[in-house]
């Protein structure tokens, strides 16, 4: 709850101080590699994070090595067996099948975002509370943003609908409705944007107005 509330650094046990939760909300974001590079539920996290702010850099190629999985994350070839999902890191639907196939096209790659949906159109129909699904199928303008808002894992989805309508406007190349997106998300209080604070999603946010409001 303090890390939603902005308030991660007080607190005094130095075992909070050092979860992966409280390292990520702040800002120490190779402690929490480091930390938690090899524990089965947090590792892609940190690296998530450390690859975005690679890519920001201009590094691509750490980038794409920090966001590899190594391995397929769900076996296709059995797609209900959801919960043989290996890779359970907070956030890892959202940084995975969204944010990663973004940076792949401001990167150069023309639909990346596209061609990624329409994969998980294909093969990720129920997986990761059916998230990703959701997502593809807004972003290929096959769900209308009242579709999107009522599925059935839809806590968070407003917060969701306006990062893929910020995504799906720079793909486009309309500068001034993207910015009008991503300022709609940073509006959301961060307990309606996940269950934890997460860095990754608002720095992409902060770097994409900046970044936009500048002309580049």
């Amino acid at each position: 709850a303090m890390t939603l509330s902005g308030r991660s650094r007080e607190f005094a046990d130095a075992g909070q101080q050092h979860s992966v939760e409280v390292l990520m909300a702040t800002g120490q974001d190779q402690e929490a590699y480091e930390r938690f590079h090899d524990d089965h539920f947090m590792r892609m996290w940190p690296r998530h994070l450390l690859g975005l702010e690679a890519f920001k850099r201009g590094d691509q190629t750490s980038a794409w090595q920090l966001f590899a999985t190594g391995e397929r994350p769900l076996s296709m070839e059995h797609p209900h067996d959801a919960w043989l999902v290996p890779y359970r890191d907070y956030g890892f639907d959202l940084h995975h099948f969204l944010i990663l196939p973004f940076l792949h096209e401001l990167a150069g790659e023309g639909g990346a975002v596209t061609r990624a949906s329409a994969e998980i159109d294909r093969t990720l129909r129920w997986q990761w509370q059916q998230k990703p699904w959701h997502r593809a199928e807004w972003l290929l303008g096959r769900m209308t943003d009242a579709q999107f808002l009522a599925q059935p894992h839809r806590v968070f989805a407003m917060a969701d609908l306006n990062l893929c309508k910020a995504i799906a406007a720079e793909c486009v190349h309309d500068r001034q409705r993207a910015i009008a997106a991503w300022k709609a998300w940073l509006a959301i209080p961060v307990w309606q944007r996940g269950y934890m604070a997460d860095p990754v999603p608002l720095r992409l946010a902060e770097w994409r107005i900046a970044e936009l409001e500048q002309g580049r």
